[in-house]
């Protein structure tokens, strides 16, 4: 990307790299495994009118240039930021019969850690040089049950997450839904959902 000047730029790289497996261990089991990997870089140098600035210049132009970057007509930014993410999962899936219903069973474990670092600068005297991590590890547990076109799904799913800080916070996120196959061939099926997430806050208040 481009602004306003011949050398003003915004650059972004970035590249991933994913891992999949999915396998039938047993006649009863499944096995489907996630690993993946992905990295951002944002590189990035310009100067442009200030989207703050307002009253003589409405449109943040400085044209009899007075106070051209202290003055706040124009405003300058740069940096060079760094992330990288990385994600592991695995999936147990357990299928098995009691009389006529139908049940698949789902635990999962999975893992994700999140690594940023690199410097900004905006403006003046703002300037950030900072580095960075948070990890959180999920546990899903998910029962579904089908006779002669219901389907019943219960589950719920738990999260630890953790900052560089030392903040922690446990979530916990249930769902459930119900659907029904009318002619049990999957052309016309009524369902319906629900599900609820709380929002980490990182221990800061109730």
């Amino acid at each position: 990307d481009t602004f306003t000047r011949p050398e003003d730029r915004m650059q972004f790289q970035t590249h991933s790299i994913g891992f999949y497996a999915n396998g039938e261990l047993t006649d009863w089991l499944e096995s489907q495994t996630r690993l993946s990997f992905l990295q951002s870089e944002n590189r990035y140098h310009y100067r442009g009118p200030n989207s703050g600035h307002s009253a003589k210049y409405p449109y943040g132009f400085n044209w009899e240039g007075e106070d051209l970057i202290s003055g706040g007509r124009y405003e300058y930014a740069e940096g060079d930021i760094l992330t990288r993410n990385y994600y592991a999962g695995e999936n147990l899936i357990f299928r098995f019969n009691t009389g006529d219903f139908d049940h698949t069973f789902l635990l999962g474990v999975d893992a994700l850690l999140k690594e940023r670092q690199g410097w900004s600068y905006f403006g003046k005297p703002n300037y950030d040089s900072s580095k960075s991590h948070s990890a959180k590890i999920g546990f899903t547990a998910q029962e579904l049950i089908e006779y002669r076109g219901w389907s019943l799904m219960a589950g719920a799913r738990a999260d630890f997450q953790r900052s560089m800080s030392g903040m922690h916070t446990w979530t916990l996120s249930p769902r459930a839904g119900i659907s029904y196959d009318l002619f049990e061939e999957g052309r016309v099926i009524f369902f319906a959902n629900i599900a609820m997430t709380k929002t980490p806050n990182g221990n800061c208040k109730a």
